[in-house]
């Protein structure tokens, strides 16, 4: 795993709402009150939201190219996303509460991924993969909240768990300890969604694939076809 040239920003430049992580969007401060954390500290407020957006926003293999799709406000009210929007969701709450997050950007190898997905993307290597930074007691963590319930408990996957204190990734394995998740390299943190370089990114990564068909990935979407992605 290549983490060398990964160079995370100010946390006082990742607190304010951005065009996609749209902090003070009605639904987001409803969220911090359902989950009634104000009064809680910074380390339990970001494992509840992690869990929150990891539990109750559906995970769905369907890359969006729609702009809008990533505005952390309409996927909270479309109560589904991949890993990007997810991840969007998490960072944009954890704003709310007052902690400063990022995203980044991964490419991740994914041994479980199902034959049919492979041979669609012509690899197992799930590129622009997007997950969160989060900044508690001085440090910044990295945080992945994998899919959702049902599709970890599906596959045998090991849930990812999230204690505030140390990077939450997917696990090497499955529960069966066959292989699953290998982070190959981390390139890119940001304050806001870089939507311009990521659809480059995909692009480039998936030569063979214009936009439009990796947005209709979901043909062979994640859990079947007897496989998972964890994108």
């Amino acid at each position: 795993m290549t983490t060398h040239s990964l160079k995370f920003p100010n946390p006082s430049d990742c607190l304010s709402p951005t065009e996609f992580l749209d902090v003070d969007a009605p639904i987001m401060n409803w969220c911090i009150e359902y989950l009634d954390i104000r009064d809680k500290s910074p380390r339990v407020k970001a494992i509840e939201i992690f869990e929150f957006v990891r539990d109750e926003l559906e995970f769905r293999f369907e890359i969006a190219t729609d702009r809008r799709a990533y505005v952390a406000s309409a996927i909270v009210d479309d109560g589904t996303g991949f890993c990007t929007q997810r991840t969007i969701v998490l960072c944009t709450l954890a704003r709310a509460a007052g902690i400063p997050s990022a995203l980044l950007f991964a490419d991740l190898l994914d041994r479980s991924l199902s034959p049919s997905l492979i041979s669609t993307l012509g690899t197992q290597v799930i590129h622009e993969h997007g997950l969160a930074a989060l900044y508690l007691d001085e440090q910044w963590l990295k945080v992945d909240v994998g899919p959702s319930p049902e599709h970890v408990i599906r596959n045998g996957y090991r849930c990812v768990e999230f204690d505030g204190m140390s990077d939450a990734l997917m696990a090497a394995t499955k529960l069966t300890n066959s292989p699953h998740a290998t982070y190959l390299t981390f390139h890119g943190a940001y304050e806001e969604l870089p939507f311009d370089k990521m659809m480059a990114g995909l692009a480039g990564s998936y030569p063979h694939l214009s936009l439009e068909q990796l947005s209709d990935i979901q043909s062979v979407r994640f859990g079947t076809r007897g496989g998972g992605a964890n994108n």
